[in-house]
């Protein structure tokens, strides 16, 4: 596919710039039209307030973009600068989808105080944060806690992150309504039991913590709380 960048505006002027292998430069490129020359002679241009296209061409991610002169005439004026078929694929940075991600200096931050809490209460557990995606970006685990309090409190972080809810809600959601039971066993990663809250930060779901250990899910819950608290 090619892109033509053409003079435009001014009366007799016939030149037209080729340009290979183009793609979507930002907001400023504009007009769109396919053509295919027959002379070939590199050549330079410039639109004003654009910076200067070099000879060679200028690198767009790895490819070199190459300016191909021909039935050339005179140039003068303004440039427009014509992309093909991308133009539709093109996507500006403005339109990137963006998100709102759990830094991990806060997402340790979080594991650390649920931690501290249980401690302070007694238990001895283990504390997972993930991110939204229910990949791990923390994970504690106290002196003595039992080696299933890993798992415990990793899938609790997954399954809040997932369902965005306390894993509380869904588990007393699971029991009082049998056609929702499956919901347990989407996948190995899900855990209905107390102690899994989801994290929210800016009205985003951003993740997920929990914590496993303590004798009972609501005391787990309670060390999660702390965690969130410690992060805002």
């Amino acid at each position: 596919m090619m892109s033509q960048v053409r003079d435009k505006g001014l009366p007799g002027i016939k030149k037209t710039l080729i340009i290979e292998q183009s793609e979507m430069i930002g907001e400023d490129w504009e007009t769109l039209t396919i053509v295919r020359g027959e002379q070939e002679n590199r050549h330079s241009v410039r639109k004003p307030g654009y910076p200067i296209l070099p000879k060679e061409g200028f690198m767009i991610g790895a490819k070199m973009v190459n300016f191909i002169h021909c039935n050339s005439q005179s140039i003068s004026g303004m440039v427009m600068i014509c992309f093909g078929g991308l133009l539709t694929a093109g996507v500006s940075a403005a339109e990137l989808p963006r998100e709102t991600v759990l830094p991990l200096t806060l997402a340790t931050k979080a594991a650390s105080a649920a931690v501290e809490q249980c401690t302070k209460d007694g238990y001895q557990v283990s504390a997972a944060v993930v991110d939204r995606a229910g990949v791990v970006r923390a994970l504690l685990r106290e002196d003595g806690a039992g080696p299933h309090t890993v798992d415990s409190s990793r899938k609790k972080a997954y399954t809040s992150a997932s369902m965005g809810r306390p894993t509380a809600e869904l588990g007393e959601l699971i029991a009082k309504m049998p056609a929702v039971q499956a919901l347990r066993d989407m996948n190995a990663n899900i855990l209905a039991l107390g102690g899994g809250l989801p994290i929210i930060l800016e009205g985003e779901r951003v993740g997920g913590i929990g914590v496993g250990g303590a004798p009972g899910g609501h005391l787990d819950a309670a060390c999660a709380q702390a965690g969130l608290e410690s992060i805002g």
